[in-house]
């Protein structure tokens, strides 16, 4: 049966705009013929165990997740794609060790390049991102993409960073202040962390470049000059996941290209694993047309289903593509409607709270059962924590409107005496005050 594999789209010239994605397209890429899988650049998150991509489709079998899909694929006697199979098993557990550095270290980087920064989001990832979505989704899935990023780069404690200001203070030439007083002997030029991180604040610079030296520096070593990090006659699942990464870190054209200069000046072996990477797994540059999400004409986006067919048979037979593209399937309104309600729902106040919690430990969910389970568990429980609240809330202010509406006066003073009374000595000497006033006014 042949393998599905289902991502998000391509974007900045690879094939997905998501690093777990680029990675499992290169994994399957090195073991398997095109004719033994498809790859689909889908939009319906709905068919995710996760609601994440990379999804994995094999007959009933669904999972999620690069990781998984590695175990997966490794377990499974039918298939027996091993990538690792040929190494020693303290290669192995170097995979397995950098494999969660990586993600624990550059993934926050490119949350922060990507989405925290608002120019970068708003002039590069945003319309990438809405490139390979539908009309439906390109006001829904985007926003939430970036709050999970902010949420995931939280504890690092950048939320602050302004990284947009750094490109008008140098084409201003604004000179650092004080800088006239200092005698023309004395001053020179220095590499300093705002000529890549733009933002004046001190410290959040050299927190942004401790975390930049932690991410690369490790990875630089451990290639050395090596094509790749274990073998140079193939590419292991480490490979696969540093290129998505990596890729992702150095060819996007941010207009605050911070990451990526960081890595041209600094790492150029890095560069040279991700440009070879790309050639060997992908064959190169990766469009929208190749993902057969567009019609070469560019006139329309998820173009009429003839114009589509009639390229992707041109594609075919000119032996143009070296990636198994297949054409993607609109999502059904059922899915576009969950995907709304879920992103209504998740912009409560009561839920975020929920939605932060499920952000944080969705790294750690491996299985389709407990992913499925403790999703539905989350939201039925914070659905019926609001619905409950609302009906206490509720009945709490029409019982409390009800009972203090007075039908004469008689009625109010008696009320009021047998409220006092209630309060213990304290409202019985308030009583006897309240009485002495009404006496004293008669």
């Amino acid at each position: 049966m042949v393998l599905e594999l289902h991502i998000w789209g391509p974007a900045f010239s690879l094939p997905s705009i998501d690093p777990q994605c680029i990675a499992a397209v290169a994994y399957l890429s090195q073991n398997l013929p095109g004719k033994d899988w498809v790859l689909i650049a889908s939009n319906d998150l709905t068919i995710s165990p996760t609601k994440q991509f990379p999804v994995l489709r094999d007959g009933a079998a669904t999972i999620a997740g690069y990781d998984s899909i590695v175990t997966y694929l490794q377990g499974n006697p039918n298939r027996k794609i091993h990538l690792d199979v040929g190494i020693s098993s303290l290669q192995q557990a170097d995979c397995v060790a950098y494999s969660s550095f990586i993600v624990s270290s550059v993934a926050p980087l490119l949350s922060l390049s990507h989405y925290v920064s608002s120019e970068n989001y708003a002039v590069a990832t945003r319309p990438a991102l809405s490139a390979v979505l539908p009309l439906s989704s390109r006001y829904v899935v985007p926003p939430k993409i970036r709050a999970a990023a902010k949420i995931s780069t939280e504890h690092l404690g950048l939320s602050v960073l302004d990284v947009d200001t750094y490109e008008d203070h140098k084409s201003s030439g604004d000179a650092v202040p004080g800088s006239d007083q200092i005698p023309l002997s004395l001053r020179r030029v220095r590499q300093t962390v705002a000529s890549m991180v733009r933002q004046p604040q001190h410290a959040t610079q050299f927190r942004l470049q401790a975390l930049l030296e932690v991410a690369f520096h490790p990875l630089k070593e451990l290639l050395g000059e090596r094509s790749n990090y274990v073998s140079d006659d193939y590419m292991t699942s480490l490979d696969c996941l540093a290129l998505g990464y990596l890729s992702l870190a150095l060819l996007p054209k941010m207009p605050q290209p911070w990451l990526a200069e960081t890595m041209r000046t600094k790492y150029p072996t890095l560069c040279n694993f991700v440009h070879g990477g790309i050639k060997r797994c992908f064959g190169g540059p990766v469009c929208l047309e190749d993902a057969l999400l567009r019609a070469p004409n560019h006139e329309n986006e998820f173009g009429d289903d003839n114009s589509l067919r009639v390229y992707e048979k041109t594609n075919v037979d000119a032996g143009k593509v070296s990636l198994p593209w297949r054409r993607p399937l609109f999502p059904s309104f059922l899915s576009v409607s969950t995907l709304v309600l879920e992103s209504t729902l998740e912009s409560l106040p009561l839920l975020s709270s929920f939605q932060q919690n499920k952000v944080l430990l969705s790294e750690h969910k491996t299985t389709r059962d407990q992913s499925s389970e403790s999703s539905a568990s989350l939201l039925y429980s914070a659905l019926f924590t609001v619905g409950a609240a609302i009906a206490v809330g509720g009945g709490y202010v029409l019982y409390s409107g009800l009972s203090i509406l007075p039908t004469s006066d008689t009625s109010s003073n008696e009320y009021g005496k047998r409220h006092l009374d209630d309060m213990g000595e304290a409202g019985a000497m308030l009583a006897m005050l309240n009485s002495g006033n009404e006496s004293y006014s008669r």
